[in-house]
């Protein structure tokens, strides 16, 4: 391209040699139409040459520079009645030079073109930030090399930092052994102003996606903020003008001279009631620590953003370096008043202030209610803070069912701590565990699904210490699945599996399970049971309150065994409780099993009196069960030719033995042996005449319905 009235330079940008001419001020576009068919308001200012391909350089509406390859431009408007600096046909369209064609598909307007590789980041992000960090404001300082980021980041290490050259910047706090990963999006305003957007996981409380932003206050010396052609200046962003000496007149808060944290700041009181004030913005909560020399006797306090004394007197005589230690817990400014004890102490020795200032940082704040609470992993152990009178930390738990909560935790002041109901009201365990330096521990069941609190605060509102922090871990176990619940009384009694071992729970106080058996005759019932905790077993009649049988059957760890004949047909229950209302075990189960035994079939019955007897061969025996202990079995035999007989018998219980006649005279009634024993009679009977045996029980309580008895009349010699 020849331009005769132009001058050329030769300039570096971006570490490549490129050849940047210089325009005559008086040839200024007035827009520049893209193939694409975008129009944009713009000042044509230079162009140069990148890659051996022409770029124009324009300076847009807002400002920023722009450039476009001639393979991008379709047409530039310039100025009417403006002599042309080049071959550009005043008030005309031009095209770019023949030979040199569009793409067909073109990309909308980027910044000039960087060379290849590496690739610069566009961004110094050198020096002082204010973060605010999901709502939790304090400082990020950052030292930049290339494209590797580190420094702190609210008082912490920071690590993993890059940025990008479109400016992504990501960068991890480092915690301990945990850390909150950030990342985000470099922004610069019309004026050159940096800030940073973006989202952090926290690794320790779980949080996903919380918001965070940052603003460049305190760029470093050898910052530059973006790298652009250099026929434009960028503007810096405005630094505070700290002093390093007093300037009068600073007499009250709203002429006070604003000074740097940590740098010495010279002053005189040498009038007559002289008073000279300082402001100090602090970016959060922390602890103000400032001493100043007092060349006469001086008088000094601190000052809230209202001009309110917080902390402050006569600290000492003439000679003696005045200190003062204070906490403040917001972010703001504050101020410190040096003056004469009383108006007429002066000096013309200047004194010599320093402001220190240590912040706190609590991960977790804002959390001081439960619309606040901070989610929490279950045995991740974390850090946190007490940080100003009357803090309250809340930490939301949440569980599925029964379930037990213990948190431990360190205590660097006087603390308080609280386990509460989903209100966050109702304290359900808690209260002041120990003291200072003394380790916390705190364990309580919850049992109804829901969300509870883990409440940390000072015993009393004055407790709190803002840079120790307290060492929380809460673990939350969850009560073992109990698949029959709800089963708490007869009309939700569970059916059990009968005759296998089931697992269950007593996962509260006053937690009851009921089971239903369905009795369809003569049968026993049979429980069998360990204990984790005290408990109490019994069988229940079909009323689900008559206990038929149960008792505490011996302490924890002692195996349990009911049992119970039921000789009537029906729904009977077995009930497993606490052996006290707050005996229970949500983690451990119970193993139990419930077995129905029938009574055998007697294909004799109905054998119950006389006329029911069934009939018996001499010499042959015959089986019966006696099933209940009102039960008679009647058999009947003829007697044999001389009239003598032998009568034997099983007994699996303890058995009465009858011999009747056919008119009913009992002709004998005994007890021959105890259960196990073999009845053994041998009788004279008239010959060729009837007779009954009645086998029965010895009295109540003597049955078998599961063992068959044997019975044999025989001819005897």
């Amino acid at each position: 391209m020849t331009m005769p009235n132009a001058r050329r330079a030769r300039l570096t940008l971006l570490s490549a040699a490129v050849c940047l001419l210089t325009l005559s001020a008086s040839v200024l576009g007035s827009s520049v139409t893209l193939v694409n068919g975008t129009t944009y308001d713009a000042q044509l200012v230079g162009f140069f040459t990148f890659n051996d391909v022409d770029h124009f350089v324009f300076q847009m509406a807002d400002g920023s520079l722009m450039a476009y390859s001639r393979a991008e431009i379709s047409s530039i408007q310039v100025n009417a009645g403006k002599p042309p600096a080049s071959g550009i046909p005043l008030g005309q369209t031009t095209q770019p030079p023949a030979g040199t064609q569009p793409p067909a598909v073109t990309q909308p307007p980027v910044a000039a073109t960087p060379p290849s590789t590496p690739p610069t980041p566009t961004f110094d992000l050198s020096g002082t930030w204010s973060i605010n960090a999901n709502q939790f404001p304090g400082e990020l300082s950052i030292t930049q090399s290339g494209a590797t980021l580190s420094g702190t980041v609210l008082g912490n290490a920071l690590g993993s930092g890059k940025v990008q050259p479109d400016g992504t910047v990501s960068f991890d706090r480092i915690m301990g052994n945990s850390k909150q990963v950030y990342v985000g999006k470099v922004i610069q305003d019309a004026s050159g102003g940096l800030t940073m957007q973006g989202t952090f996981d926290c690794l320790i409380t779980g949080g996903k996606g919380l918001p965070w932003s940052a603003v460049l206050t305190k760029p470093s010396s050898s910052s530059a903020t973006t790298a652009q052609p250099p026929t434009a200046t960028q503007p810096t962003a405005p630094q505070p003008a700290y002093l390093r000496a007093e300037r009068e007149a600073n007499n009250d808060i709203a002429s006070a001279n604003p000074i740097a944290i940590a740098t010495d700041v010279t002053g005189a009181i040498n009038t007559n009631g002289d008073i000279d004030m300082y402001r100090v913005s602090v970016p959060t909560h922390g602890t103000f620590h400032v001493t100043c020399t007092q060349p006469a006797d001086f008088y000094m306090a601190i000052l809230n953003e209202a001009g309110t004394q917080i902390a402050g007197g006569d600290l000492g005589s003439p000679g003696q370096t005045m200190v003062l230690d204070t906490d403040v817990f917001e972010p703001g400014n504050c101020y410190i008043l040096v003056r004469g004890y009383s108006s007429s102490h002066r000096s013309d020795t200047p004194y010599t202030l320093r402001a220190e200032f240590r912040e706190a940082h609590d991960a977790f704040e804002p959390n001081d209610n439960i619309q606040q609470a901070s989610t929490v992993v279950s045995g991740k152990q974390f850090d946190s803070f007490i940080y100003r009178p009357g803090d309250v930390d809340y930490y939301r738990v949440d569980t599925s069912g029964p379930a037990s909560i213990k948190v431990a935790s360190t205590q660097p002041a006087d603390y308080h701590l609280s386990i509460v109901d989903s209100s966050g009201t109702r304290q359900l365990y808690g209260g002041d565990l120990g003291s200072p330096e003394q380790d916390m521990l705190l364990e309580g069941d919850v049992y109804e699904p829901g969300t509870y609190y883990v409440v940390m605060r000072g015993y009393n509102t004055d407790r709190y210490n803002m840079h120790t922090p307290y060492t929380m871990t809460i673990t939350v176990t969850p009560g073992g699945p109990d698949r029959f619940e709800p089963n708490d009384a007869p009309e939700q009694a569970s059916a059990p599996p009968l005759g296998q071992p089931f697992a269950a729970f007593i996962s509260r106080p006053g937690d009851k399970d009921y089971y239903k058996v369905n009795i369809t005759g003569p049968s026993q019932i049979v429980v069998e049971s360990d204990q984790p905790a005290d408990y109490w077993l019994g069988i229940l009649g079909p009323d689900g309150a008559t206990v038929l049988t149960g008792e505490d059957y011996g302490s924890t760890g002692k195996p349990m065994a009911a049992a119970h004949y039921l000789f009537e047909p029906g729904v009977y229950y077995v009930l497993m409780r606490g052996y006290g209302a707050n005996y229970y075990n949500m983690h451990t189960p119970y193993n139990m099993k419930i077995d129905v035994k029938p009574a055998l079939k007697d294909p004799a019955e109905p054998n119950d009196s006389a006329s029911q007897a069934k009939g018996l061969q001499l010499g042959q025996p015959v089986n019966g069960v006696i099933s209940t202990e009102t039960d008679q079995d009647w058999w009947y035999f003829d007697a044999p030719l001389l009239g003598k007989v032998r009568i034997t018998c099983t007994q699996p219980a303890d058995f009465r033995l009858r011999v009747v006649d056919s008119t009913g005279k009992e002709i004998t009634n005994q007890d021959l042996g105890s259960k196990g024993a073999l009845m053994d009679l041998t009788l004279q009977l008239l010959p060729m005449s009837r007779y009954y045996v009645v086998v029965q029980p010895w009295s109540k309580g003597h049955f078998n319905m599961h063992e068959a008895y044997q019975l044999t009349v025989s001819p005897a010699k």
